[in-house]
């Protein structure tokens, strides 16, 4: 494993590799449509809710100002009634509220599913590039040098050929894993497309690197 490989893959099939490295299993668009029609479902409920709870509070109180008969009984149970609708009400947000943390939980898994290479566990090329522009960015602000490195897996299409591509991926995902040991918290890896993978040394510069 060097940082240019000397074994080099077709254009095609370099690119077919590519492809299947960036295949993440990002949120589809039927996907996308169930969770805002989830999401929208949840937001008319919540205001059905409060509408409810402002009719029947308006209610209880013009039965309580309609005249100055009541009974300390008709007081006693319109309050009761006063209460009932608020725990009603304070239940229903508070499934309401439960409903959104779960869809935001989904779209979570779902966004770093996008941004994660299925394989290797490490960054895809997207999840990479947007680190990579952050941190550069951050770079030209004044801040902490970043140094890259691209390791490319010697042999590998030859290793692919003999022995299937059951046995490259496993090979994949163990460079993946061999990377993820060496490499510190900080610091960034992604699979940059078939048996390339790139690493983001952060707050260190060449040398350091």
């Amino acid at each position: 494993m060097t940082r240019r490989g000397t074994s080099r893959q077709t254009a095609s099939g370099r690119a077919v590799d590519r492809q299947n490295a960036e295949s993440a299993t990002p949120m589809t668009t039927e996907e996308a449509s169930q969770f805002l029609e989830r999401i929208q479902q949840v937001t008319s409920n919540v205001d059905e809710d409060v509408g409810r709870h402002a009719t029947r509070v308006a209610e209880i109180s013009g039965e309580l100002s309609s005249d100055g008969s009541q009974g300390s009984v008709d007081v006693l149970a319109a309050t009761a009634r006063l209460l009932e609708a608020n725990r009603s009400l304070q239940q229903d947000l508070s499934e309401a509220r439960a409903e959104i943390q779960n869809q935001r939980s989904q779209l979570e898994t779902y966004m770093e599913q996008a941004l994660t290479d299925s394989l290797t566990g490490l960054a895809n090329r997207r999840g990479f590039d947007q680190e990579l522009e952050r941190r550069v960015a951050h770079r030209l602000r004044g801040g902490s040098p970043v140094s890259l490195l691209l390791v490319d897996v010697d042999h590998f299409k030859r290793f692919n050929d003999e022995h299937g591509h059951p046995a490259g991926d496993a090979a994949l995902a163990a460079v993946g894993n061999a990377i993820v040991r060496t490499i510190r918290g900080i610091d960034v890896a992604g699979r940059y497309g078939g048996e390339e993978f790139i690493l983001l040394f952060v707050e260190a510069d060449a040398p350091a690197a």
